[in-house]
């Protein structure tokens, strides 16, 4: 029912007004929408290397260790606290269903952990340290607590940092991007931006300045891959991981070499060897293997 002296064409403006959101065409839904979305691929990446530690039965040698899933823990925690104190819905159902994925994700990880009772203690500490937060966080005014939550939210963001640069150094490093990934770099920088322009709409300087800095962060990584790309560098695709093995580790002067690389070196320093020996008046002779042997003229 209207109320008296309501005007009926105001109602329908105000109801052409909101249908873009009922719709979810307006910029902040379709920006939302992404951001989320990019976000749960994101927090897919652990899966197959907590599948195949599953299968080997071990941590040992995985390609995802406690301290970045220890990261994704704290930031989806933080991040969900301050969804709820700012009572932004979008960052609390991304957050926290990425608490829980990640704690899933620990769970995985410390079952076939070497070092659990030292992992366990970590986690028993951030989840008392979380509580405290919390406690402290809903004794405060609502401004005050919006403030602290999202300074705490922009400091885990920037201790995430470390494992992004960690990889660009290895890059710069080696100079080779085999053990660099196009495909998550990517998807990094796509998630960044969805979240800064989200960010930008809703005028949330809290949660603007951590894709920033993941924005900034993924053009570095996205020009040193291109500048130490295979095709700039002139390497054979399937060359480059063998030669980035052949490079000396832990500062010593042995090397690791494939088998063929092995046989060609050898076959040449055989050659060498026996030139040297042809013009030292020595000939060269074989044994019962059929390798030669160089024996000296009397």
């Amino acid at each position: 029912r209207q109320p008296m002296g309501a005007d009926p064409s105001t109602d329908a403006l105000s109801l052409l007004a909101w249908s873009p959101d009922i719709l979810g065409t307006s910029p902040r839904r379709v920006f939302s929408t992404l951001a989320m979305a990019s976000t749960f691929v994101l927090l897919y990446s652990p899966w197959p290397a907590l599948k195949q530690m599953r299968k080997s039965g071990t941590a040992v040698g995985s390609k995802v260790g406690f301290i970045p899933l220890f990261a994704m823990l704290l930031n989806n925690t933080v991040g969900f606290t301050y969804g709820v104190v700012a009572t932004n819905h979008e960052v609390m159902v991304v957050n926290g269903f990425g608490s829980i994925l990640c704690l899933a994700y620990m769970l995985i990880y410390l079952r076939y952990s070497e070092n659990r009772r030292k992992h366990v203690r970590c986690v028993i500490v951030f989840l008392m340290g979380l509580c405290a937060l919390e406690y402290h966080l809903y004794s405060l005014e609502q401004e005050t607590r919006v403030d602290l939550a999202g300074i705490c939210n922009n400091v885990v963001y920037i201790l995430m940092l470390s494992s992004p640069l960690s990889q660009a150094c290895q890059v710069v490093k080696h100079r080779s991007t085999a053990n660099a990934s196009w495909a998550l770099t990517l998807s990094c920088a796509a998630n960044s931006f969805f979240w800064a322009a989200y960010a930008h709409i809703i005028d949330d300087w809290y949660l603007l300045f951590p894709p920033l800095l993941g924005m900034a962060l993924a053009a570095l990584q996205i020009s040193l891959l291109v500048i130490f790309s295979k095709r700039c560098l002139g390497i054979h695709p399937k060359k480059e991981k063998e030669a980035v093995e052949m490079a000396p580790q832990g500062g010593g002067n042995k090397a690791k070499c494939s088998p063929s690389c092995c046989s060609k070196a050898a076959s040449c320093t055989a050659s060498v060897s026996n030139t040297r020996q042809s013009k030292n008046g020595n000939k060269p002779s074989s044994d019962k293997n059929g390798n030669l042997v160089a024996t000296e003229l009397v």
